[in-house]
């Protein structure tokens, strides 16, 4: 009897995760999976000019992939001036872990370029990770240092850009949260000034630079994600919302600024599976070849959605909140191509919906499955019940 009870239970509770509440396929708006612990320990700002100094400051660890040095579990505070961690000309690995990285007060000393939470400059094999920065003229600022990873890092409230990325290669950014990062500018060469959340500049340094943008969100900065000058790389699965500050110089000057993802001058990039949410323009491209731009979701509030001044780029599979096609044979796909305000792209396969989107449930039949759930537990109740009489 007991294991017909324990089959029935199986059963049952087989049942009852369909009444829980539909999800997207792939958590666009998730977290980033950071656990910032509350114990940190007060320190002053640290200067790192050599391997040796990582022996020389008690920094654990041997320099190695395997047993890399680690600072971690810090509160530093640079104040309005300097920055809480610089690193110049290192080789060793290093780990920068579990951190609090903030400039509180009034006034930058030096301007906000010269207050980082942490700067590379020439160090390489360096990893950022799980870090908190606030407050600060710059998040991170990555100069000439290559095969660096900065991931799971929340950044708030940094006054110009959260993240830079200058001639470097083989650079990971993942899993970071980048929100209301919009108090200061940067200076573009044409005059206008923005100040984007994730910003990646890597001159024409050799004919590979192995650029890695995945999983990052951000948001409510007055440019989400631009890309420069890179030669290679992906930028997958990241989520850019509420990125609105453009300017209205001629409404083609408006829609070429103002995106959550601006990608200029580069090559041989995969753009796949982001989604840009915004009044002015989601995907902007200019002066750039081999741009594959594929299964992302563009949704612009006022203008076109996305916009292409090099007309080279290849798009295809994505959704554009401006379609107004049929889809007649039902598949998702739109039955005529996409084509934006100037002609400059076209997408053979528009879809109809979000690509990483299970279809949806209304809320009635939520309702039923949350019916079905309940009655699931009763009768579970019952059969127990039924055995122990019997």
């Amino acid at each position: 009897m007991a294991h017909k009870a324990l089959l029935v239970l199986v059963y049952l509770f087989a049942m009852f995760p369909f009444a829980s509440e539909p999800r997207l396929a792939i958590d666009k708006y998730g977290t980033t999976g950071m656990s910032l612990t509350a114990d940190y320990t007060p320190h002053d700002p640290i200067l790192i000019t050599s391997d040796d100094d990582f022996e020389t400051q008690g920094w654990p660890g041997s320099g190695t992939p395997e047993d890399p040095f680690v600072i971690e579990d810090l509160s530093i505070d640079a104040a309005r001036g300097g920055h809480c961690m610089e690193l110049r000309n290192t080789r060793a690995s290093f780990t920068v872990r579990s951190c609090f990285l903030s400039h509180y007060g009034d006034e930058w000393v030096g301007g906000s370029h010269a207050s980082t939470g942490v700067k590379l400059f020439n160090s390489t094999h360096g990893i950022v990770e799980n870090s908190g920065f606030i407050e600060n003229g710059v998040g991170i600022y990555m100069l000439m240092s290559n095969n660096t990873m900065i991931k799971d890092n929340d950044f708030s409230g940094v006054a110009d850009d959260p993240i830079i990325s200058a001639i470097s290669s083989h650079v990971t950014i993942s899993n970071n949260i980048c929100s209301g990062n919009s108090f200061g500018i940067d200076v573009t060469s044409d005059g206008h000034d923005y100040s984007p959340a994730l910003y990646i500049l890597v001159f024409y340094s050799g004919s590979y630079n192995d650029i890695t943008v995945v999983n990052n969100t951000c948001t409510s900065d007055k440019l989400g994600i631009l890309i420069s000058g890179c030669m290679s790389g992906t930028i997958m699965n990241n989520t850019a919302f509420n990125n609105d500050y453009y300017w209205d110089d001629g409404e083609e000057g408006a829609m070429t600024r103002g995106s959550n993802f601006m990608i200029c001058d580069s090559q041989n990039l995969l753009f796949t599976n982001n989604t840009g949410i915004a009044k002015g323009v989601c995907i902007s491209i200019k002066g750039s070849l081999n741009i594959s731009v594929v299964g992302n979701s563009f949704t612009s509030h006022e203008f076109h959605p996305a916009y292409d001044e090099s007309k080279l780029a290849f798009f295809d599979y994505n959704y554009y909140s401006n379609y107004d096609g049929m889809d007649d044979d039902g598949d998702g796909i739109g039955d005529t191509p996409y084509f934006d305000l100037y002609g400059n792209i076209q997408d053979e396969h528009p879809l109809m919906y979000y690509p990483w989107c299970e279809p949806e449930i209304n809320s009635s039949d939520s309702i039923l499955l949350l019916v079905i759930g309940g009655l699931s537990i009763i009768a579970m109740v019952i059969v127990i019940l039924w055995f122990k009489r019997s």
